[in-house]
């Protein structure tokens, strides 16, 4: 066993298995790789016969960063965003419309949201990647709620 002190991080790899197993502040968990095959897709709040998501990190990594992949299909989903959002169009077109514009994005196409912008996710087939944050916004809106009450 190897053990590496660099930047506050302590990892130990296992040298017959070549796998990590980070112990890091903040009880973050370690590096890893996610293969594309191995995600499973769910389907998505009361749109899920139109969006089906699969996590790739979040809380339960002890970051605040939301990421995951997302297919589209027939979809027409109006939202107001509540945390920033990058999306990147693997697969498909995604176009978003919001209040003051309509953004359209194709595949290897980015497009940049900021919290509060009110939208439509629209797509007749796409497969994205989302990188959100705060990735807790439902809870930290929660919260917000019940300070005021």
């Amino acid at each position: 066993m190897v053990i590496s002190y660099h930047s506050k991080i302590v990892c130990e790899i296992n040298l017959s298995q070549g796998q990590p197993m980070s112990k890091l502040p903040g009880n973050k968990s370690s590096a890893r790789v996610m293969r594309f095959d191995d995600n499973t897709f769910t389907p998505r709040f009361e749109y899920g016969d139109q969006a089906q998501v699969a996590s790739l990190c979040g809380a339960d990594d002890g970051t605040k960063l939301g990421a995951g992949l997302v297919r589209l299909t027939s979809a027409s989903i109006p939202w107001t965003i509540k945390y920033d959002e990058m999306i990147f169009v693997i697969e498909g077109s995604f176009i978003v419309r919001t209040d003051n514009e309509t953004l359209t994005a194709n595949a290897r196409d980015a497009i940049w949201l900021p919290a509060g912008t009110r939208l439509t996710y629209q797509s007749d087939n796409a497969l994205l990647f989302y990188a959100i944050y705060p990735n807790d916004w439902a809870t930290a809106a929660d919260e917000r709620l019940e300070e005021q009450s």
